[in-house]
């Protein structure tokens, strides 16, 4: 069992940075926030509490690129 929402449209995806160079980042899902806190269900089904400075927002509509001549066009 799971935490899902009961509409997938409505799910908010974010990267997690993992160290302060915001070289390395884990993925997850927002479930809520609280007192400035924002409730992240990672892909790896970890759940975590992180400041809204420590994640960016995931567009996952942005066309997706499959060879180097669509990149191109």
């Amino acid at each position: 069992m799971g935490i899902r929402y009961s509409n997938e449209e409505q799910s908010i995806w974010v990267q997690v940075w993992a160290d302060s160079a915001k070289k390395e980042y884990v993925c997850g899902q927002i479930i809520g926030h609280s007192d400035g806190l924002w409730g992240v269900l990672l892909t790896n089904g970890e759940y975590i509490d992180v400041p809204e400075n420590q994640f960016r927002r995931m567009d996952l509509n942005m066309p997706k690129v499959h060879s180097p001549q669509a990149a191109v066009q």
